[in-house]
């Protein structure tokens, strides 16, 4: 804008009206800030008055003069005269978008299922028992279920196989075979499979028997000349004589808790059940009877040994307590029963029978009631081992 400008009324408008002018779109707070600025830095006159319009150009109703006066310190003084109300507005350029918040998805959780009960076998156990057989023509071992379903023949071996003994876990097998030339201890897998050699000695090794814990083997050997109870451990190393008599001492039974081993003996010139301390000493007389006692079997529990003998006539299964006393017959038949073996449980007991021609394997409670055929063969089934 031209200095020398006339307003409307013929007054010259100086760089400050023309500023007013320029800025006067921006708003009063704007006019305001300039007009200060322009009073300190001399670019009105002193005293000079100007007026604001509005933003259209015109004076409104109620406008505001401004007076500024620069005096010695250049000092503006604005003096409002009335109110002024701002016109514009704020548009703003961007639209903010709210991030929608993540609702999370409820989701129950399932209660969980229960196992589907299984029976028990009858006896306990895993409901298995091994045995020894000839009905293929040799003997060999077999397993079969507790009701005498799933036959299988574990050893497949035509020199001869006896006298099964599971270990405690039940994972392994111990038996007497002459497929090397004389009886020596093997041990395989329940399965029938692995099949390992535990002694190796030109006499024979029968009657193997486990510990409690699995770590030790008790059998009977007469590499000494006459049969005697031997230990070693389960992989047939360590061996240790445990007996030392002149008569024949067979088939060791190692007691549940792993404190006695009960035997067969015949210190006395017959067959008595004996037992003693795991190494070797303090050898007692239980049965102490004239007619021949043999296969001793320890009740789970310990409390009792079963057994079987010729004391009236013919062989049969009895049952005493641990120290010999309360003796109880089992069984009453006119032929031979032989070899008990109790169920894990301790309610079952399985023994071999002629009473049906042959021998075979059955059960009874054992109380010596409910007793049971296990297996029908015109061959002969023996030695029955029930499986842990």
């Amino acid at each position: 804008m031209p200095i020398n400008q006339r307003d409307r009324k013929g007054r010259r408008r100086g760089w400050g009206a023309g500023w007013a002018d320029a800025i006067r779109p921006y708003g009063m707070g704007w006019v305001v800030a300039i007009l200060l600025l322009a009073g300190m830095v001399g670019c009105v006159e002193d005293g000079e008055a100007l007026e604001v319009q509005n933003q259209d150009g015109r004076l409104s109703g109620t406008h505001t003069t401004v007076a500024l006066e620069a005096g010695p310190a250049h000092t503006a003084v604005f003096t409002p005269a009335d109110t002024v109300t701002p016109i514009w507005t704020y548009t703003p350029t961007c639209t903010i978008t709210p991030t929608p918040s993540v609702i999370p998805t409820l989701t129950s959780t399932p209660s969980p299922i229960p196992p589907t009960p299984t029976s028990t076998p009858l006896g306990g156990g895993s409901g298995q028992i091994a045995f020894a057989s000839d009905r293929d023509g040799s003997w060999e071992i077999y397993v079969m279920n507790i009701d005498g379903s799933g036959l299988t023949n574990l050893t497949n071996n035509a020199a001869g196989n006896w006298s099964p003994t599971w270990s405690p876990d039940g994972r392994y097998i111990t038996f007497s075979s002459i497929r090397d030339g004389n009886y020596e201890i093997y041990m395989m897998d329940a399965d029938g499979s692995g099949v390992i050699r535990l002694t190796d000695h030109v006499e024979g090794d029968l009657d193997s028997a486990w510990s409690l814990d699995g770590s030790l083997i008790a059998f009977s050997t007469d590499r000494d000349g006459n049969n005697e109870i031997y230990i070693m451990n389960a992989n047939g190393s360590g061996l240790t004589q445990l007996t030392i008599n002149d008569a024949d001492d067979s088939e060791p039974a190692w007691s549940p808790d792993g404190r006695l081993i009960a035997f067969t003996s015949e210190q006395e010139g017959n067959p008595e059940i004996y037992a003693m301390q795991v190494n070797g000493s303090q050898q007692i007389n239980l049965t102490n009877n004239a007619a021949y006692d043999r296969n001793p079997a320890w009740s789970p529990d310990g409390r009792q040994i079963a057994f079987a003998s010729s004391r009236d006539g013919n062989w049969e299964i009895y049952v005493m307590n641990a120290d010999g006393s309360g003796l109880t017959r089992l069984t009453d038949n006119q032929a031979a029963d032989r070899h008990p073996a109790w169920s894990p449980d301790g309610r079952l007991i399985a023994f071999t029978s002629a009473r049906d021609g042959n021998t075979e394997i059955y059960i009874m409670n054992a109380d010596g009631s409910g007793v049971i055929r296990l297996t029908d063969n015109p061959k002969n089934d023996q030695s029955p081992a029930w499986a842990p």
